[in-house]
């Protein structure tokens, strides 16, 4: 008797347990007879717990936190089923244990924060909003390592079923990092958002989207990201027999996921085990896979393509010097990088900042090129005479089809090294035709500057025999336009003395006479190339003037004795009419 009754209290004991979740508790029921049925049963469930519990323990911190991010991918209406499969995601599969070298850049999703545009964050099952026909996608990417030009190329596969409700068209859009500030916390994300119309004959139904980011490594390979999420459409038609919801191949799976009522969906939910959900996150070629309603893709490996791109290899004109209103030849090479898919109905268009490069045909038309082929673009290329004396990029936009229809765009740039031509004039320099030995004249000279450009180090010097400047006119930097002005103290010796203070033992007709020489300008332009300009100069050098010096003196002396005579007589003559006037009143 006393045996029934706890074999019973351990059953209701073990039936509460089950209900409520926790095996655990069987531990702490009574001991059932040895060899019972219930007693097995608990030792059975004891076991899984301890065998659960160690596989928890074991897990590496890199299989955790990709069982955190999985959460990112799943919808809020199918987040209690992954939840329930994530601790039974082996680390092989997601290959989360991995470790790639620390300067290999990563991509990966901003999963915590809200972004405009979005109901809830990544983590919390973000789906994307659908209102007034049009589909608003915003997704956060991040990047751990270097990128060149710090940019990602973001673009949308919105599948090729027939009955999607997208409205097809190029989707592909560049971004780069930006910091985004909510409330005490800053995050750098490069946010892709883009709004996808929505055909007004829709089908109601869940649709898969892929999302492919692909950046530039430092070293020039690429790194890559896909994510794939699915949009929900609620306001369109209801499927027909033949339609999306009828046929239940919609994604590889039934529409409405048969939710709750397999065993077997953790595994098959989303083409593979969910520890692929995530993939390989910033890797070379990971597929990136959000989980959602029906199935992605039934179980099968989805080939990733991806797109061939096109560089630039040469350009004809790169380190030379290009004066402005001159034209050259200019020859472009492109190459198509991919080596195994061409490139179709190539269009590449020309274009240069405040129209300062100008070609003669702004675009060229290939029909393809083939895997690791190259094309030549040529036309002439004229600079404009306004052009700014700096390097200018010429920039090269792409728009072609891979070989398999999806639209693609891209650029490339060239710095072409642009110049003005220098522009100067010398004025007002001027010498007597006749200078004499031992004097000190001075002569004025004035630069204009009448380019477009700016001149260093101006300096005008006096190369004449038997005239010695004791300095030189030294204007510095002249801008475009503007003038500088000096003057130069110069000794007048003789035509055969080489410096000042030197003596002179030759024939007068040796020391004097014609004299020939130059006035030499000397400037460098913003390049540090040197230019000379030169001015004949002519005069004569002839004998001191000593003697002459004395006359102006004899001059003034005379002078000076005229005009007392004149005085005397002046006085006198008073004198002769004041004793004139005397006489005449004594005789009165």
């Amino acid at each position: 008797m006393r045996t029934r009754r706890v074999r019973g209290w351990a059953a209701a004991l073990m039936a509460v347990c089950c209900l409520a979740g926790k095996p655990e508790a069987v531990a702490a029921a009574p001991a059932a007879a040895p060899g019972t049925a219930v007693q097995k049963e608990a030792t059975a469930q004891k076991e899984s717990a301890a065998q659960k519990e160690s596989a928890v323990k074991k897990e590496p911190t890199g299989q955790k936190e990709l069982t955190a991010s999985k959460e990112v991918s799943v919808p809020a209406a199918q987040k209690g089923e992954t939840a329930s499969r994530e601790a039974a995601v082996p680390q092989e599969e997601t290959g989360a244990g991995e470790q790639q070298p620390e300067e290999k850049a990563r991509l990966g999703l901003d999963t915590v924060h809200v972004y405009e545009d979005m109901n809830q964050p990544f983590s919390k099952g973000y789906v994307p909003t659908v209102k007034e026909d049009v589909l608003y996608l915003t997704v956060p990417f991040t990047v751990s390592g270097s990128l060149k030009e710090d940019a990602l190329t973001v673009n949308l596969d919105l599948g090729k079923t027939g009955d999607e409700p997208f409205v097809y068209a190029n989707y592909q859009k560049e971004v780069t990092p930006k910091e985004y500030t909510f409330g005490e916390e800053k995050a750098t994300a490069w946010l892709y958002q883009c709004q996808v119309n929505l055909k007004e004959d829709r089908v109601n139904g869940s649709w898969p989207v892929m999302i492919r980011a692909t950046g530039v490594q430092k070293d020039g390979s690429e790194v890559k990201l896909e994510y794939r999420l699915f949009v929900s459409v609620t306001d369109g038609r209801e499927p027909g027999s033949g339609g999306q919801g009828g046929s239940g191949d919609q994604a590889g799976g039934d529409q409405n996921g048969d939710q709750g009522g397999d065993g077997d969906q953790g595994g098959d939910q989303a083409g593979g085990d969910p520890g692929d959900s995530l993939g390989s996150a910033g890797g070379d070629s990971g597929a990136l896979i959000g989980s959602s309603g029906g199935g992605a893709s039934g179980g099968d490996t989805q080939e990733v393509l991806h797109q061939p791109k096109l560089l630039l290899e040469t350009c004809s004109l790169s380190g030379q010097r290009l004066t402005a209103g001159s034209d050259y030849e200019l020859e472009l090479q492109l190459k198509n990088k991919h080596t195994t898919r061409k490139i179709c109905n190539l269009k590449v268009t020309l274009a240069s900042e405040e129209n300062s490069l100008l070609p003669e045909t702004s675009s060229a038309y290939f029909p393809e090129i083939s895997p690791g082929g190259t094309a030549t673009v040529k036309t002439k290329l004229h600079i404009s005479e306004s052009a700014q004396q700096k390097s200018t990029p010429l920039e090269l936009q792409f728009e072609y089809e891979d070989d398999k229809g999806t639209a693609c765009t891209g650029s490339e740039k060239t710095l072409l090294q642009v110049s003005q031509p220098v522009g100067i004039q010398m004025e007002g320099f001027q010498l007597a035709d006749t200078l004499y030995s031992l004097d000190t004249v001075s002569g004025t000279v004035r630069v204009l500057n009448t380019g477009k450009a700016p001149l260093y180090n101006v300096q005008v010097q006096l190369q004449v025999p038997g005239l010695f400047p004791r300095e030189s006119v030294f204007a510095g930097t002249l801008e475009a336009g503007q003038t500088g002005e000096g003057s130069m103290n110069i000794y007048v010796g003789t035509r055969d003395m080489k410096a000042v203070g030197e003596s002179s033992q030759g024939s007068d007709e040796e020391k004097y006479g014609l004299v020939e020489g130059k006035l030499v300008l000397t400037y460098e332009d913003a390049y540090g190339e040197t230019y000379t300009q030169e001015q004949s100069v002519t005069s004569s050098i002839a004998k001191p003037q000593l003697v002459e010096l004395k006359v102006p003196e004899e001059a003034q002396t005379e002078t000076n004795q005229w005009w007392i005579a004149l005085v005397v007589l002046v006085i006198l003559g008073l004198l002769a009419v004041i004793v004139f006037l005397a006489a005449k009143l004594r005789k009165r």
